[in-house]
């Protein structure tokens, strides 16, 4: 369900470029990496998560929540 649900979520996010590392680790966590158009359009985003239906939906299959920013430079 959860990669439905994400899926879900991130056709929701003005934005959003890609999520090119998304795996379940042997502890059962998952790890994501979402890529936005900017750092404003992904804190907006990360502002707006709670209140997002499908993030709500693909948050409630994961025993853990917790998002941290990072800035990349692009190649």
């Amino acid at each position: 369900p959860k990669l439905a649900h994400l899926e879900e979520t991130m056709r929701a996010i003005p934005g959003f470029v890609a999520a090119p590392v998304i795996a379940r680790g042997e502890d059962g966590l998952w790890t994501d990496v979402w890529i936005y158009d900017s750092v404003e359009q992904a804190e907006a985003a990360n502002a707006k998560a709670a209140d997002m239906p499908e993030f709500g939906r693909m948050a409630a299959v994961s025993e853990v929540v917790s998002i941290d920013m990072a800035w990349m430079p692009v190649a």
